[in-house]
């Protein structure tokens, strides 16, 4: 379980996170293939809206392919996922690809009930991918939403050095486009 509070325009905005990873896991071991798997459950509500919550599904879907992935990419806008970021976030992706071919990747598909959110998170740690090797899409991306190119280069540069975790996007509670860049700030302890 993970508990964390935030202040946000919103408020103070407190989330709890259940986790699957080991059922899912045993789940996929036992009885490969492609159907989705619930693998958390996040709970978020504000201090400005007593009694009102939303719940999170996070629905992993194992053992895609790259092409399978991005496709399901692209499903989450409703629309033309052309003119989205999707098909920046879709290269960055397929860097890590060149970079780590059979690279397994963890895909996600998230949704809440009563609202617009519909997203997709893909974690990259396998592709071995850096921050700087991500720049210019990460940059392009940037330009997609508006972001300050100076602004935007100075917040990267540190991290250059670090691997790009997790690469995350679609619509908000709210119905408006976004994408969210994990990387990561120390390394992760190995698997054991």
């Amino acid at each position: 379980m993970f508990l964390g509070i935030e202040e946000s325009p919103e408020g103070v905005v407190g989330k709890a996170y259940l986790e699957f990873w080991d059922d899912v896991r045993r789940q996929v071991r036992a009885e490969p293939g492609t159907a989705p798997r619930l693998l958390h459950l996040g709970v978020k509500w504000s201090d400005r809206r007593p009694g009102q919550f939303e719940v999170a599904q996070y629905h992993c879907h194992p053992l895609l392919s790259a092409r399978d992935v991005m496709r399901r990419m692209a499903g989450v806008y409703e629309g033309d996922a052309l003119v989205t970021a999707c098909p920046l976030a879709q290269e960055v992706l397929r860097r890590g690809l060149r970079r780590e071919p059979t690279a397994g990747l963890l895909y996600e598909e998230v949704s809440e009930a009563g609202n617009p959110r519909r997203s997709w998170d893909v974690n990259l740690y396998k592709t071995g991918l850096l921050v700087r090797d991500a720049a210019p899409e990460l940059e392009a991306i940037g330009r997609h939403f508006g972001v300050d190119g100076t602004a935007l280069s100075a917040a990267l540069a540190p991290l250059q050095d670090r691997l790009l975790g997790h690469l995350s996007g679609g619509m908000d509670r709210r119905g408006q486009e976004f994408v969210s860049v994990y990387a990561e700030l120390q390394a992760l302890p190995a698997e054991g």
